[in-house]
């Protein structure tokens, strides 16, 4: 469902597709929050969201998502902190979070994650300075 023009939300059924293993529905005009249950999938791989016009957290129930590797939420209005639980997925290999509106720095557990080789974080509203933002993303 790529580059469709697709507009409206995601629906709550897709939170029931247990045997989902990639949701793509980047670059359309996608918007709401995501349902709960999507973050959670076990068997997600591949979560691509970006170029939409999503909004609300990424919720703490993605430290359920065991399987998920690849991340991609970038270029929407995803806000708040990210949850403390991501650290929990330590299959991800990649996480572009970039240009939306998350704020407060990142969680200090995101070292744990020993399989990331690919973060991208700009564009949003963390803490000016380092010390706030990276402070254990090489840990």
């Amino acid at each position: 469902m790529l580059q469709n023009n697709f507009a409206g939300g995601l629906l709550e059924n897709y939170a029931n597709c247990s045997s989902l293993e990639r949701l793509r529905v980047s670059n359309n005009s996608l918007s709401g929050r995501i349902p709960d249950g999507i973050w959670s999938l076990s068997l997600l791989k591949l979560i691509d969201l970006a170029m939409n016009q999503f909004k609300g957290p990424v919720t703490s129930n993605i430290g359920e998502a065991k399987s998920l590797a690849q991340l991609f939420v970038s270029n929407n209005r995803f806000s708040s902190e990210l949850p403390e639980e991501i650290s929990n997925v330590s299959s991800l290999v990649e996480m572009e979070l970039m240009y939306n509106q998350f704020s407060s720095g990142i969680m200090v557990r995101i070292g744990e994650l020993k399989n990331l080789n690919n973060l991208h974080l700009e564009g949003n509203l963390f803490p000016a300075g380092p010390r706030n933002l990276l402070v254990h993303v090489f840990l």
